[in-house]
């Protein structure tokens, strides 16, 4: 039971990291390349 609760905060934790790296990522990106980013993303998202 312990090992179960253990793994399931860190993934959430790591989840949430990477959300908040990528918009500050794409925050910080210049606008044609938030452009690029946005279709990369939309080309890739239905493939996953």
């Amino acid at each position: 039971m312990y090992g179960k609760r253990k793994s399931k905060y860190p993934v959430k934790l790591i989840l949430l990291i990477l959300v908040t790296i990528l918009i500050a990522w794409i925050m910080l990106d210049t606008p044609p390349q938030i452009e690029q980013e946005i279709q990369t993303i939309n080309i890739a998202l239905p493939a996953l």
